[in-house]
């Protein structure tokens, strides 16, 4: 075989890579999770009830935005948890919503994951999340 053509044996793991990305969903693994591109959101929104966030985990593409939606009757604070954040673009989760108010954050930073809270309840479960840029 000629230096720099592959075989058809050494290429049909790539040949095969490439034809179950149009056929279905794609995993990507870290050590410490593993999502699916039927995972990754877009134009999906974290509803802030008034019993908890709704998802609580926002899978996203880099360059995607996370938008929250108030939905409950008092003003809402989202705080940044700079303690598990890793990014500093992490800080545009940040905002306070009033009742009915929707704002998206900037495009978050490649590879981030930004964990956010309630600022008024920032050690209730139910007030916790992350968003998570692939």
């Amino acid at each position: 075989m000629r230096p720099g053509i592959l075989s058809l044996r050494a290429a049909a793991p790539l040949i095969l890579a490439v034809l179950a990305a149009g056929c279905g969903p794609t995993t990507i693994t870290s050590s410490q999770s593993t999502v699916t591109t039927d995972d990754i959101q877009a134009d999906v929104p974290v509803r802030i009830t008034a019993a908890k966030f709704v998802p609580s985990t926002l899978h996203l593409f880099e360059g995607l935005v996370a938008t929250f939606v108030n939905e409950d009757t008092v003003a809402r604070t989202i705080g940044v948890d700079a303690v598990h954040s890793d990014q500093a673009g992490c800080a545009a989760v940040a905002m306070t919503l009033q009742p009915g108010e929707r704002r998206a954050t900037p495009p978050l930073p490649h590879f981030a994951a930004c964990f956010f809270n309630d600022g008024q309840r920032p050690t209730d479960k139910v007030f916790q999340g992350v968003v998570v840029t692939h």
